[in-house]
């Protein structure tokens, strides 16, 4: 298995999400925000991308959502899951469509958008609540490729989990923020082998008395090799 495998901790996020102001800073920095209908039928499968215009007291203004590009709408009464990545880690709610509404545009034309319920409650779901491996002296080098960098951005993993990692980048300058999308490379001995995931920038924080810059990633989808990984070696720890 080696030795990388055996230093294992874990940590969970108990904390309360402030859902206004979670919405409100998601409008601020013009946020990706994810729809994904509670019961998906042929014409509303699949996940929908918008932004939010305006937060009200008991609902939010979206932009009309889009699916690969194309116009989607929604259907009154309609019941979401909302996902919005965040410096925390993503945030999961539930959501409904209250109905269709008009947005002023920049320049002075009119847009269509929907007025959505206001979640109750967010949780977050992001790799701090997965058991991680803290590679230390065994930390390999990674590749995060971004659209607004022509080269790889490189760093030391110095932890990683089924739910993504903490790096230690010396080139992440300023191509990196929270809440962008990258493309995650790193090899690592067997079980596990090559990764190559989708990510999202959870956090990027200067360490220091360094030039190097600490960066936070969220797999898009749990790596399941990993998981396996990290269960085989704390079921050989255990025996």
């Amino acid at each position: 298995m080696g030795g990388w495998l055996t230093r294992i901790r874990e940590s969970w996020n108990g904390e309360e999400i402030d859902v206004r102001a979670t919405v409100a800073r998601a409008q601020d920095t013009r946020a990706r925000v994810e729809l994904t209908p509670e019961v998906a039928t042929a014409a509303n499968g699949g996940t929908l991308v918008t932004q939010i215009e305006r937060v009200d007291d008991r609902s939010i203004v979206v932009i009309q959502p889009t699916a690969n590009g194309a116009v989607r709408p929604l259907a009154r009464f309609e019941s979401y899951a909302i996902a919005i990545s965040t410096p925390v880690g993503r945030v999961h709610g539930k959501t409904r469509t209250l109905g269709r509404v008009k947005i002023r545009a920049a320049d002075g034309g009119t847009l269509y958008g929907y007025r959505l319920a206001l979640p109750e409650r967010f949780d977050v779901r992001e790799r701090r609540s997965e058991t991680r491996i803290l590679l230390g002296a065994e930390a390999r080098e990674a590749e995060l490729h971004v659209l607004s960098h022509k080269g790889a951005i490189h760093g030391l993993v110095a932890d990683i989990s089924a739910g993504g990692a903490r790096l230690l980048c010396r080139n992440a300058g300023d191509h990196l923020e929270a809440g962008a999308l990258a493309y995650f490379k790193l090899e690592l001995p067997a079980p596990v082998g090559a990764i190559s995931e989708t990510v999202v920038v959870l956090g990027v924080d200067p360490v220091e008395g360094q030039t190097a810059t600490t960066v936070r990633v969220a797999f898009e989808k749990r790596n399941v090799r990993i998981a396996d990984a990290i269960r085989l070696a704390r079921r050989q720890g255990a025996a």
